[in-house]
């Protein structure tokens, strides 16, 4: 599993904030904003997804969404807004 984490987390890394694993196998990926834009999670979503197929990692998608959360400080990205998505083998 850390060797996945690893190869998801270097096709990822110039799209995503954070990614991590967690015990059942399911693989989070984030990106946090302060302002949406034009961002939405259906387009981060496909991102992630056609990143994941450039490097050949055959992943389904398990789930994902946006998480608005206000602004604090120093907060993690997960502990921040952002855009979510759940992966799987």
């Amino acid at each position: 599993m850390a060797k996945l984490v690893t190869q998801v987390k270097n096709a990822l890394w110039n799209i995503a904030d954070a990614v991590s694993a967690s015990k059942d196998g399911v693989i989070t990926v984030r990106k946090g904003y302060y302002y949406r834009y034009d961002q939405t999670a259906e387009k981060f979503t496909g991102l992630v997804v056609r990143a994941c197929e450039k490097e050949g990692l055959s992943l389904k998608v398990v789930g994902s969404g946006d998480i608005w959360k206000p602004f604090r400080g120093g907060a993690t990205v997960a502990g921040s807004s952002h855009f979510f998505v759940k992966l799987s083998v």
